[in-house]
């Protein structure tokens, strides 16, 4: 920690600063979270937040945007995992096969 809230834009001022690291709690801190984002903008200073949001045992959680608006995808099941990939070509194949398969049986 380098300063305090009430000197961080004196800080920002004087020294090099490329990134801004806040891990706060974002429930009992909101109000000095959203006065560091501003002060941080308004200096054109990236800022990275921890987020603490929810209690989740075994979720994770995704960043991304929908329509230029930040949000977090939560999900807990596997996400674009491999092994998913190659169990949907394994079915896709075999869906196929099955479908030709039963196709000339019936005709």
């Amino acid at each position: 920690m380098l300063s305090k809230l009430d000197g961080l834009q004196e800080l920002l001022r004087h020294q090099t600063v490329d990134e801004v690291v806040i891990a706060l709690p974002i429930k009992s801190h909101y109000d000095a979270i959203t006065t560091i984002i501003r002060v941080c903008e308004e200096q054109g200073i990236i800022v990275r937040l921890l987020s603490d949001l929810f209690d989740l045992s075994f979720a994770k959680s995704l960043p991304g945007s929908l329509e230029d608006v930040p949000v977090f995808t939560f999900y807990s099941s596997p996400f674009d995992h491999p092994d998913l990939m190659v169990k949907r070509v394994i079915d896709i194949a075999l869906s196929s096969l099955l479908l030709v398969v039963f196709s000339l049986y019936y005709c």
